[in-house]
């Protein structure tokens, strides 16, 4: 209903599942994940840009931890890596899978897991 009622067309990337409403995201899904332009020299993860370079390298690569858990011994240098972290490892928050068995710890760990197994032919799926 909300895709013919509202005239919502579905973005598909042509080289892999990835849909979105919004041409913005498949630009930037396209220059993360298809195109050259801003690779990390550490571990090849491409970025949309520079800049989304630099976080990556921050997040990914930076020996400044200032972030620790007081639970135990895991540092980040991001905020919501270590969110993630308590969540996942002390709080025990899972995120299920409607359609499968598949339990994630992050709610970005399920989004990507429904839009790699659970993609529909119509490109409407999640």
């Amino acid at each position: 209903h909300i895709f013919t009622m509202h005239k919502w067309k579905v973005k598909k990337c042509k080289l892999c599942h990835f849909w979105t409403l919004k041409q913005k995201e498949l630009e930037d899904h396209r220059a993360t994940f298809h195109e050259e332009k801003h690779r990390c020299d550490q571990c090849g993860m491409v970025a949309v840009s520079d800049q989304a370079l630099q976080h990556h390298i921050k997040s990914a690569h930076s020996n400044n931890r200032n972030f620790k858990c007081d639970r135990c011994n895991f540092f980040t240098n991001m905020e919501y890596n270590l969110k993630n972290h308590i969540q996942a490892v002390h709080e025990k928050v899972r995120y299920p899978c409607s359609e499968c068995k598949y339990v994630a710890m992050t709610k970005g760990g399920l989004t990507v897991h429904r839009r790699r197994k659970h993609v529909k032919d119509d490109g409407l799926g999640y």
